[in-house]
């Protein structure tokens, strides 16, 4: 541990230590970014996010809209009601959970009409909210992206060329496990996509939530995700609760 972090653990509240040890004792990995995980725990209200992509078929650009049987939603709902629930008994909590709507024309080569992935895509978040608790929100990655004054098509364009891309693309391809949705773009493509997508979301998140944590519960390539939200600049503190 570095100096600035155990400055930032030492200057932290009574209470905000007390949400750390709940964070620490069920990290499964490493958390990221300690030091700005500290100023998110100082809030009066802790800000948490995560991503939750529906099921998609193998065979067929089509996923399976139900908010519930979402991926974060479905696997990690119920664990991650008793992690904030501990928390929220020492400080006021809040989870957002991200739809990524952009994700399969942008990293999965599909053909369908963005308009009509979105708007699906939207009347399933509609239709599932009533379902989660009262202080989880879920949004569209396109509207959030909406709001970034971060162009994606510009920064992908500078992101491509950067040699990490690459060597973050190689290790992606070597580690990630072989998923069951309908890819259309070659493995090479693909993973450069999924490190420029990753990289994107670490800078607008970071912009539109400068305070939060985020909640990585992907199982495929997980640590070689938490360096693509940092490739150009810092990201928000990454925090792993669940088995991965």
């Amino acid at each position: 541990m570095r100096n600035k972090e155990r400055k930032a653990l030492k200057a932290l509240s009574a209470t905000a230590r007390a949400a750390f040890d709940i964070i620490e004792a069920h990290e499964v990995g490493e958390i990221v970014g300690l030091s700005r995980l500290c100023q998110a725990l100082g809030k009066s209200q802790i800000e948490f996010i995560t991503f939750s992509c529906p099921k998609a078929a193998r065979d067929r650009e089509e996923v399976e809209l139900d908010l519930g049987k979402t991926v974060f939603v479905e696997r990690f709902g119920g664990q991650a009601k008793k992690l904030l629930g501990q928390i929220e008994r020492v400080i006021p909590v809040r989870l957002t959970i991200i739809v990524p709507d952009l994700e399969p024309l942008r990293s999965w080569g599909w053909q369908t009409d963005q308009e009509e992935v979105t708007e699906l895509w939207r009347m399933m978040i509609a239709d599932g909210q009533k379902e989660l608790p009262a202080n989880w929100q879920s949004v569209l990655w396109s509207d959030l992206e909406a709001r970034s004054a971060i162009d994606f098509e510009s920064f992908a364009a500078h992101a491509s060329r950067l040699a990490e891309t690459e060597r973050l693309a190689r290790e992606y391809r070597q580690s990630a496990i072989r998923l069951t949705r309908l890819i259309r773009q070659d493995p090479r493509k693909h993973a450069q996509s999924k490190v420029v997508q990753y990289a994107y979301e670490g800078k607008a998140l970071s912009e539109l939530f400068p305070n939060a944590i985020l909640i990585q519960s992907e199982q495929n390539a997980p640590l070689v995700k938490d360096r693509m939200y940092s490739l150009v600049g810092e990201s928000l503190p990454i925090i792993h609760p669940f088995s991965l």
